[in-house]
């Protein structure tokens, strides 16, 4: 629903804006977007924690390429 609710806004501020033409995410109006999806979305919210994507990471059977110092970066993020 999540995905659908932003290609529903995103669809919506196409129509409404149809001189802009071809846009990047970051150049769209984030507060109409916002209005539209959020009916769809039920209740938003943020919580700042501490995990990051090494945090528990079990000790792997062979070599991994990580980046211990920067825990942070793409390579680090495991997808099964």
């Amino acid at each position: 629903m999540q995905v659908a609710a932003g290609a529903l806004a995103g669809t919506i501020w196409a129509l409404e804006n149809p001189q802009q033409g071809v846009v990047e995410p970051e150049d769209l109006d984030f507060q109409r977007i916002l209005h539209i999806a959020m009916p769809y979305l039920g209740t938003v919210h943020g919580k700042y924690t501490t995990w990051t994507p090494l945090r528990d990471r079990k000790a792997p059977l062979f070599p991994q390429n990580i980046a211990a110092d920067d825990p942070w970066q793409f390579k680090n993020f495991l997808v099964i």
